[in-house]
């Protein structure tokens, strides 16, 4: 399950980053990996050396940083320029 749960994260990261126009595409990346990586850091912070909650903590609060991104680039997609499916 968790692995299916990367390769959404992954594949959403991918369409979010495609689907951003051109000037943002390379901030939008940056955000995610930057939140993904400091869910990670919270993650690996909150638990104790040595146990197995520092597996699974730190994955869970990568993806919980995931999610925090995506939630950013609904709201920031609000602002880019719609496309035109007239032409």
């Amino acid at each position: 399950m968790l692995m299916i749960a990367i390769a959404v994260l992954v594949l959403g990261t991918l369409y979010a980053v495609s689907i951003a126009p051109p000037d943002q595409r390379l901030i939008v990346g940056v955000v995610v990996v930057a939140l993904t990586a400091a869910g990670y850091g919270v993650g690996l912070a909150i638990t104790k050396p040595g146990t197995d909650q520092r597996t699974y903590y730190s994955i869970a609060a990568a993806i919980a940083g995931t999610m925090v991104a995506f939630v950013w680039i609904s709201n920031k997609r609000k602002s880019w320029p719609k496309k035109d499916d007239k032409k």
